[in-house]
């Protein structure tokens, strides 16, 4: 037989990163096992046609008090530089985009990518946990930190029981333009950061002035309502559709001052952020202690929050 682990967490985004290494920290054979081909979930960051974006978070949003959470969490992981500052927080970025982070934490744990994981097993000793690719690993707890609504998929296809309240969780999707940008209007260039910015765009990031991209460029986040309305439809048609929305805003933003699109690219999230959020900062599921649920549906939608939660669950022997 195969040797169990002590510990198989579900999803490598920073929740289940952070989880993994507080884990391991313990001395812990750990496991993460992801079914995408790279790590860090929306810690992501593009590079291409001389620019760099960051197209999921855009920041850690970071008070005062928050600096022990970060420390505690993530360990010897400096916060690079405030981006800007608004209402006694700071907005923090990292000059290689965020995916410098998840990198960062990735080191420190075991990780097998493409292993998208389709059914649970408890058993009375370990659990077993079964792959889309045949895979069978066996552990003594289990720790899923994927969106929820992926995590209810694969409980209830394991007939394993979920708390009703989990189940009404919803995600909100987001259709996401990248975009090369000149342009020589100080307004334009030294523009930040602004979220809500109409009905239909949730935020726009000047990836410049962030210090991650060497060129002009933008990330610009629809609305979640505007995204529901057309996550499925012709990728280019969407694209099309938010590149003009783009400029209306750049127009706005630089005072009608000229300014050229280079390029557009369109990504998508069908699990961006949750709309609700638990009545805990985890789940142990009622029936057996050996699974755990945790994640930014309990913590918060946002990296501190998916921290939040990450060093809430009990390291228990």
């Amino acid at each position: 037989m195969e040797t169990p682990y002590d510990a198989i967490v579900l999803g490598a985004g920073i929740s289940g990163l952070a989880l993994a290494a507080r884990l391991k920290r313990k001395t812990q054979s750990v496991l993460v096992l992801e079914k995408s081909a790279g790590v860090g979930g929306r810690l992501a960051t593009r590079r291409g046609n001389d620019c760099t974006f960051d197209h999921g978070a855009q920041f850690i949003k970071m008070r005062k008090e928050d600096t022990e959470l970060w420390r505690e969490a993530v360990g010897s992981q400096e916060l690079e530089h405030v981006w800007f500052s608004r209402a006694e927080c700071d907005y923090v970025v990292f000059s290689k985009g965020l995916t410098q982070l998840r990198k960062s934490l990735a080191q420190a744990v075991e990780l097998k990518l493409n292993e998208k994981v389709v059914r649970l097993e408890s058993g009375k000793d370990f659990c077993t946990v079964l792959s889309e690719t045949g895979a069978r690993f066996l552990t003594k707890k289990i720790y899923l930190t994927c969106p929820l609504p992926q995590s209810v998929a694969l409980l209830r296809n394991s007939q394993i029981s979920i708390p009703e309240e989990l189940e009404h969780i919803e995600y909100a999707p987001a259709l996401v333009g990248l975009f090369r940008v000149q342009s020589t209007s100080p307004a334009i260039l030294n523009f930040t950061y602004q979220q809500d910015y109409s009905e239909c765009i949730f935020s726009i990031s000047n990836q410049l002035s962030k210090g991650v991209s060497q060129n002009l460029a933008f990330t610009m986040v629809m609305q979640p309502t505007w995204s529901k309305a057309h996550f499925e439809n012709d990728d280019a048609k969407s694209e099309q559709d938010i590149t003009q929305f783009f400029k209306e805003a750049l127009l706005r933003i630089g005072a009608g001052q000229d300014f050229t699109v280079l390029s557009s690219q369109l990504k998508k999230w069908r699990y961006s952020h949750p709309l609700t959020t638990a009545k805990t900062l985890f789940q142990i599921l009622p029936a057996d202690s050996k699974i755990y649920l945790a994640g930014d549906a309990f913590g918060g939608g946002h990296i501190l929050g998916a921290l939040r939660s990450a060093l809430a669950v009990p390291l228990n022997d």
